[in-house]
C-alpha cells in the first residue's frame, strides 16, 4: 500500500506541477509582449489542452487525493499578481484582460470535462465567476460528424469556434480532420476547398487543431488528393507535393519553361490582366497542379512587367484582387 500511496502522490504531484507550469508559461509570454498568435496557442492549451492531460491522471487517483484538490494547489501558488481575478483586475490599470479571464476559462474548461463540480468554481476562483459552462455542454467528436454530414455549413461554425477558450476544441478538431479525410477519400473538392480556406483565413485554427491531431492525421489524406492530380507517372519521383516543397515557391526563367508551361503562362496573365478573362479553355487543359507551380512564376512575371511599365499598377493591383 504504501508504494501505490507513493505513486498516487507522484501523479499529484505531476498533475500540480502541470498545472502551474502552463500557467506561468502563459503569464511569462505576456510579461515579454509575445505575439497575440503565441499567447492565443499558450491559452489554448491551458484551457482545451490541459484538462484532456488531466482527465487521464484523474482516472488513475482515488480518494483522499482528486484533480479537484491538485487543481486548488496549483491555483494558490499561480502569482495572483500575474491572475488577477476580476473584482482585482479593475484595481489594475493596463493589465491585460487575458490573465484574468485565463483562470476562469481553465476552471470551467475542467467543469466540463467533469474534473470539478462547477459549484466549486466560486471556492477556487476566490471570485463570482462571469461565464458559465457552454450552453451546448461537451461535444462529442462522432455527433459533431454527423452533424456536419447532414449540413455541410457546420463545419466552418466549428472551425470558428476552434478559437473559444471553452474546452471543446478537441473533439472539433478530431471531427475536422475526419471530415478532410473523408473529403479526400470521396473527392468532393467544392466542400474541401470551403474548409480549407476558411482553415487558412484564420490560421490559428490550424495551432489549435495541432494541438491535438498530428500532422499527418490531416495532411496525408491531402497530400494523396493533391498527388493523384498526377496521371500516368510515377508517383515516388514526380509526386506533385515533393515537387512543391521543392520549388513551388521558386519563380522559374522563362527559358526553362516548358512549351506547355509558357502556353499556361501566357493564358494566365492574358485572363488575369487584358479584357478576355479567365475563359473555360484555359481552366480545361491547366490542372490544378500545374497551376500551383506556375503561381510564383506568374507572379514575378507580373510584377516586372509592372516595374518595367508594361503592365499598369492598377491592372496588377485588379488582376490578382478580383480574380483571387
Amino acid at each position: 500500500m504504501t508504494g501505490i500511496d507513493n505513486r498516487q502522490g507522484d501523479v499529484a504531484m505531476l498533475a500540480t506541477d502541470l498545472i502551474l507550469a502552463s500557467f506561468d508559461i502563459l503569464g511569462n509570454a505576456i510579461n515579454r509582449n509575445e505575439p497575440a498568435r503565441t499567447l492565443t496557442i499558450l491559452r489554448s492549451f491551458l484551457v482545451n489542452k490541459l484538462p484532456v492531460f488531466l482527465s487521464n491522471y484523474a482516472a488513475i487517483m482515488f480518494p483522499p487525493l482528486s484533480i479537484e484538490t491538485c487543481i486548488n494547489q496549483a491555483l494558490l501558488r499561480v502569482d495572483s499578481a500575474a491572475f488577477p481575478s476580476f473584482s482585482q483586475m479593475f484595481d489594475l490599470l493596463g493589465k491585460s484582460s487575458m490573465l484574468s479571464e485565463a483562470r476562469q476559462e481553465f476552471l470551467f474548461a475542467c467543469a466540463l470535462h467533469q474534473l470539478i463540480p462547477e459549484g466549486s468554481i466560486e471556492g477556487l476562483l476566490g471570485d463570482v465567476p462571469m461565464q458559465s459552462l457552454p450552453a451546448s455542454g461537451k461535444y462529442i467528436r462522432n455527433e459533431l460528424v454527423v452533424q456536419c454530414t447532414t449540413n455541410p455549413s457546420r463545419i466552418e461554425e466549428l472551425i470558428g469556434e476552434l478559437e473559444n477558450m471553452e474546452g471543446n476544441a478537441g473533439e472539433i478538431a478530431g471531427a475536422v480532420t475526419e471530415i478532410i479525410t473523408t473529403l479526400c477519400s470521396n473527392n468532393d473538392t467544392m466542400t474541401l476547398k470551403g474548409i480549407c480556406n476558411c482553415l487558412v483565413r484564420r490560421p490559428a485554427t490550424l495551432d489549435t487543431i495541432a494541438l491535438f491531431c498530428a500532422p499527418q492525421a490531416l495532411l496525408q489524406a491531402l497530400c494523396q488528393l493533391l498527388d493523384n492530380w498526377q496521371e500516368h507517372e510515377d508517383q515516388g519521383q514526380n509526386s506533385f507535393i515533393l515537387r512543391y516543397f521543392r520549388s513551388g515557391c521558386e519563380s522559374h526563367p522563362i527559358d526553362e519553361l516548358t512549351e506547355h508551361e509558357n502556353d499556361l503562362l501566357g493564358g494566365w496573365i492574358r485572363g488575369l490582366f487584358e479584357t478576355e478573362g479567365i475563359n473555360d479553355e484555359l481552366m480545361s487543359v491547366c490542372k490544378p497542379a500545374e497551376f500551383h507551380l506556375l503561381v510564383a512564376t506568374l507572379f514575378d512575371q507580373s510584377t516586372k512587367a509592372c516595374q518595367a511599365g508594361v503592365l499598369a499598377a492598377e491592372t496588377l493591383k485588379g488582376g490578382f484582387e478580383c480574380k483571387s
